[in-house]
Formats: structure tokens, C-alpha cells, sequence
């Protein structure tokens, strides 16, 4: 059991350690302004979606010819809801496939 919960702990500290430096360099970059987007999005791992390189913030493709837009472009669009989203929203990003929201 121990192990099963270090495993879990240790994916978990790789995640965050990952997606951590991808939104601190959005952040550097003035693109994450608001806390609020940095959490949101640190909570989601970009792993989950694509395999090779899951955190350069550039588009990926997934399956069937589509991609996956680069995580700039979400933070993007995240930045510009901030001010309407309440602390219990929830926002579904359905793309088209084409790589832009």
C-alpha cells in the first residue's frame, strides 16, 4: 500500500514539476496574468492528451489528423473570461481540431 501511494505521490510532484515550468514561462511571458488561469491550469495535465512532448507550448496532434492547441492559446482565452467566471464555473473547450481555439 505504502508503494501504491509513493507511486501516486511521485506521478503527482512529476506532473505539477512539469506543468509548473511550462506556466511559469507563461507567466514569464505576460501571457498568464491572473492566478486564477495559472491554477485552473495547473491542475489539468496536458500528459493526459498528447504523449510526445506534452509540455512545449506548441500545438500537437492527437488522433484522426487533429491537434491539440498550443497551451498559450488557452491561457489566452482564459485571461479574457477571468473577469466573468465565478469561483464554481466550469468552461469545456470543444476545438475544431485545426490546432486554434
Amino acid at each position: 500500500m505504502l508503494k501504491k501511494i509513493q507511486k501516486i505521490i511521485y506521478k503527482k510532484m512529476n506532473q505539477e514539476l512539469s506543468m509548473k515550468t511550462l506556466l511559469d514561462s507563461l507567466k514569464e511571458k505576460k501571457i498568464i496574468k491572473n492566478e486564477k488561469v495559472y491554477n485552473s491550469m495547473l491542475k489539468v495535465d496536458r500528459k493526459d492528451f498528447i504523449n510526445k512532448n506534452p509540455y512545449e507550448d506548441l500545438p500537437q496532434t492527437i488522433n484522426y489528423n487533429a491537434t491539440i492547441s498550443a497551451p498559450h492559446m488557452h491561457a489566452y482565452a482564459l485571461e479574457y473570461l477571468s473577469d466573468y467566471l465565478t469561483p464554481n464555473s466550469h468552461i469545456l473547450d470543444i476545438g475544431s481540431g485545426s490546432g486554434y481555439l
